[in-house]
């Protein structure tokens, strides 16, 4: 029997539980984590540490050598999710939205943006050399199905808008960011040749 004070349970669930248990509910597509994750106010924070996470996992697909190469990595892993956000936020509504389309809010679409980009963890299966196309190309796929049910959940659309808007709004964030990343790959053969 324990005498003074005696440790009581620890309430609340450690980061990385949560992280994890939020993950697996956009994979199952489970509508009660995708509210709590909107809601959410560390959510965001949660979906910063995923995108360096997605970012390492880019590096291993891409097999990213040079700090341009690296530095693209982590321009593409928050570019692609801030703004796809942005551009879903601004334009989905107007342009796939229905009468019954809910107004998306920009924070709660960065929080299930961020977790919907989890599949791309997959990209950690890349240090098995052979399984780096396979894991990249799969965890893209299934990114764009979990953004695609991020995008139904806020706006209340059908699957095939929802996909839609996803697709555009991807195509149109890659345009500057591949600049950046043709900009940061020739920077990094420029000063390969210089020194």
């Amino acid at each position: 029997m324990m005498t003074g004070t005696q440790l009581q349970p620890h309430t609340t669930r450690p980061a990385s539980d949560r992280i994890l248990t939020r993950i697996a509910g956009m994979l199952r597509f489970d509508r009660r984590t995708a509210y709590e994750i909107a809601r959410s106010r560390r959510a965001f924070d949660e979906a910063c540490i995923l995108a360096i996470f997605v970012a390492v996992a880019g590096m291993i697909t891409a097999h990213a050598s040079g700090p341009g190469a690296i530095l693209y990595e982590f321009v593409q892993a928050y570019g692609l999710w801030f703004l796809s956000a942005v551009l879903v936020t601004a334009f989905g509504t107007a342009i796939f939205g229905t009468p019954t389309t809910s107004l998306p809010n920009i924070n709660a679409t960065l929080r299930l943006f961020g977790y919907a980009q989890a599949p791309l963890l997959l990209g950690f299966a890349g240090v098995i050399d052979p399984l780096a196309g396979l894991a990249g190309a799969i965890g893209w796929l299934l990114m764009i199905v979990t953004t695609g049910f991020a995008v139904r959940q806020l706006m209340r659309i059908s699957w095939p808008r929802a996909i839609i808007a996803v697709l555009a709004a991807r195509l149109v964030a890659a345009v500057p960011i591949g600049v950046i990343g043709f900009l940061l790959h020739s920077g990094d053969r420029i000063f390969g040749a210089i020194f």
